[in-house]
């Protein structure tokens, strides 16, 4: 079966009511009604003391208002809202049966609003409907405010859109009220009746451009151009945007249309997170968590996204991301937890250390030893910051000095007692250090990929080391397993002491296959008992039976009873590879069914363990490693797993109930580009396989290998089997 790839049928599966935001590069607008509501430009800096990344949620750019004549009453109705990636169309009634069509699109780092006005007299013929419109909005800190050329000019003077310039305006004569920091745009506006034999007429067209940037010319170049021809942008977005899910998403169908919405949803958030800007500390485009609130870069998000971003063709981002992040270590070997265009934030602080595993996973994705060349060094040199800073023992493992650096923020784990909040921890600077399971499996799993890496590049010497490392760590990580809760414990350097507090942490460790097949079977047990950690939509952060379990909508919640899909993701892999292949799919099935529980789909940073919902406070909306479970799809269920360096891909579909057939095409691994589908067939499933390259390709499915070679379409019967995991390649 192939699938439909006309223009826009992507841009139609995803239009919804729901969504008010748009971005391009550097610019984001959030409305949710008439004009832009909120603009922001990034700069790609951080100021600590702004808070810029919540920026996007405080200023309001260019909020529309429709007035009466007398501009006392501002009644404008919304009618219907529809978004998509490319563009808002919205609807209104205002002022005696004035109907308000909007169409609204981000292109070119240059907001553009389109905005038509009709009037259906009920009155007498000649009637005129005096209406007049206001544009408010307040700058982000000081600044230089001017009116000139029937225009306004702001330039930023400090906070997050320092050195900012805005030109704001319409395409019709309007006055300026300016008023310190805040200002107003105003026009009139006379709409002629339409007359029941002219209703064709054209609506009067009022046009809004909002053009942000750090050099003046160049802004009020993109400025102008929108001005002249507003359709071009309308027109370039639509296809950016259809280039991008034709040219660089593989094209997925099933017969389960909501997971085909949330596959392409989740492609279309990391493409709209996506930040290029070419210098600084950012030489190459990455994906942000999210645009809406955290726009630095974070150490282990980008490492999540770049593992479900590998499977875009031609599409840097996944490698980018980690360039920009190794590009930026100190000259000590240091490689910070948060970074932005010119400076490390937080200073000193780390992240887990996922980011190998993500260079490993795309180097089987593509095989291009080039990105093992350009990313192994820097690795050596944070293994040998984190012996000399981070380790008691000689550098068998890593100890964290603050909550934060575990990634799991105001977990029970690291805040026994007390409100959760980080700065009641025990663990801190000064304080009681503490050894993670989960952090030092990363940690071995870093330094086993090391290895590999270096044996890809004939360095047998750094291998041998690396590999003598990685077992030392291996170790110390099966001396915190705590017969007491059956689980992994965290352990405080100081006495030794194992920690009793129940989370997915404490599971981690069969990602570094540590666990023997006694411990593996108890950490099972806990895992799928209702009362611990099995909830609707597993799995939970803190145990059930934990009387600081909490689901919600506050900040005590946060990491103690919330769903966090990147967690899900590693508890996943885990399982994989001590051959739980079962289990493995059952989450990654909830976990994808968790993301479309609202009936639409939503790539959000955590959710609720019961009912699926996403929460309002202390969560981020298009956060980026909820795409995540586009891996679970690709790796766990159609059962996809390339291996490119050697010319091979593993073959073991899983599909659910209710889920009979999926179709996955322009798959591009290295120089192959296959075009597959699977089908439930008897007892197994039914293959269809093309293939185009230079090489061979050898297909290893069940008990069956087979090469293919710019083959046409073949067919095989293929049963469930038990590869062997990535991470042993």
């Amino acid at each position: 079966m192939t699938s439909d790839k006309s223009d826009t049928k992507i841009l139609s599966l995803l239009e919804r009511e729901n969504k008010y935001f748009l971005s391009d590069n550097r610019m984001t607008s959030y409305s949710c009604g008439l004009g832009g509501g909120s603009i922001n430009y990034w700069n790609g800096k951080h100021n600590l003391d702004e808070f810029a990344w919540l920026a996007p949620l405080e200023g309001k750019e260019a909020v529309l208002q429709v007035f009466d004549k007398n501009k006392t009453k501002d009644m404008q109705q919304l009618i219907k809202h529809s978004w998509r990636p490319d563009r808002i169309a919205a609807y209104y009634r205002s002022h005696e049966e004035a109907i308000i069509e909007e169409r609204k699109t981000v292109c070119n780092d240059t907001f553009v609003d389109q905005i038509g006005f009709t009037y259906e007299s009920s009155g007498l013929p000649g009637d005129d409907l005096e209406l007049f419109l206001r544009l408010s909005g307040v700058t982000h800190g000081k600044a230089e405010l001017k009116f000139e050329n029937n225009y306004l000019h702001i330039h930023e003077l400090d906070g997050c859109h320092a050195g900012i310039h805005k030109i704001i305006g319409f395409d019709r004569p309007v006055e300026c009220v300016i008023n310190d920091m805040q200002y107003q745009l105003e026009l009139p506006l006379k709409l002629p009746p339409l007359s029941a034999d002219a209703k064709h007429l054209e609506a009067k067209k009022v046009v809004l451009v909002v053009a942000m940037g750090e050099d003046l010319d160049e802004t009020l170049a993109r400025y102008w151009r929108a001005m002249k021809n507003p359709d071009v942008l309308f027109e370039e977005n639509t296809l950016n945007w259809t280039d991008y899910f034709e040219k660089n998403v593989p094209h997925f169908d099933c017969d389960d249309s909501q997971l085909v919405q949330l596959y392409y949803y989740n492609y279309y958030v990391s493409k709209s997170n996506t930040y290029d800007f070419g210098k600084g500390y950012f030489k190459y485009p990455f994906s942000a968590p999210s645009k809406l609130r955290l726009m630095p870069m974070w150490y282990w998000d980008i490492a999540f996204h770049a593992i479900y971003e590998k499977w875009l063709n031609d599409c840097p981002v996944s490698r980018g991301s980690i360039l920009d992040y190794l590009g930026s270590q100190a000259e000590d070997g240091f490689i910070p937890m948060t970074l932005s265009i010119d400076s490390h934030i937080f200073e000193g602080d780390i992240q887990p250390l996922i980011i190998p595993i993500a260079i490993w996973d795309i180097y089987l994705c593509n095989g291009e030893k080039d990105f093992l060349e350009q990313t192994l060094d820097h690795l050596i040199a944070f293994d040998k910051w984190l012996e000399q800073n981070r380790s008691n023992d000689g550098g068998d493992t890593v100890f964290l000095k603050d909550p934060g650096e575990s990634g799991w923020d105001n977990s029970k784990r690291y805040i026994p007692s007390g409100a959760m909040l980080m700065s009641n921890s025990d663990v801190a600077e000064d304080k009681r250090k503490i050894e993670s399971p989960d952090f030092n499996t990363y940690y071995y799993l870093a330094r086993t990929i090391i290895a590999r890496m270096a044996r890809e590049l004939q360095r047998g010497t750094t291998a041998e080391q690396f590999e003598a490392k990685a077992q030392k760590t291996l170790q110390a990580i099966r001396a915190m397993w705590n017969d007491t809760i059956n689980l992994y414990s965290d352990r405080y350097t100081d006495t030794g002491e194992l920690t009793t507090v129940k989370t997915p942490g404490g599971m981690i460790p069969m990602l570094a296959d540590a666990p023997d097949k006694n411990q593996t079977g108890r950490m099972i047990e806990q895992l799928t008992d209702p009362g611990v950690f099995w909830s609707e939509y597993p799995v939970v952060s803190l145990s059930i039976d934990d009387p600081d379990f909490n689901i919600e909508d506050e900040y005590q919640g946060y990491w103690n009873g919330r769903v966090w899909p990147n967690v899900n993701w590693l508890v996943v892999e885990g399982l994989k590879r001590k051959g739980a292949l079962e289990l493995a799919q059952k989450i990654s099935v909830q976990s994808l069914k968790m993301e479309v529980a609202s009936g639409l789909p939503l790539c959000r940073e955590s959710y609720h363990p019961f009912t699926g919902e996403c929460f309002v406070r202390y969560d981020v909306e298009n956060y980026g490693w909820g795409g995540i479970t586009n891996d679970m799809l690709i790796r766990n269920l159609i059962g996809l797993q390339p291996n490119i360096p050697r010319d091979e891909i593993y073959l073991n579909p899983m599909l659910p109930e209710g889920l009979n057939w999926v179709q996955f095409e322009n798959v591009r691994l290295g120089g192959h580009i296959i075009d597959f589908g699977i089908r439930k067939h008897n007892e197994g499933y039914e293959l269809t396989i093309s293939h185009k390259g230079p090489k061979k390709l050898l297909v290893k499915a069940s008990t069956e290998a087979f090469h293919i070679r710019n083959t046409a379409e073949i067919k095989k019967q293929i049963l469930a089997w038990q590869p062997p995991h990535w991470l042993s390649f």
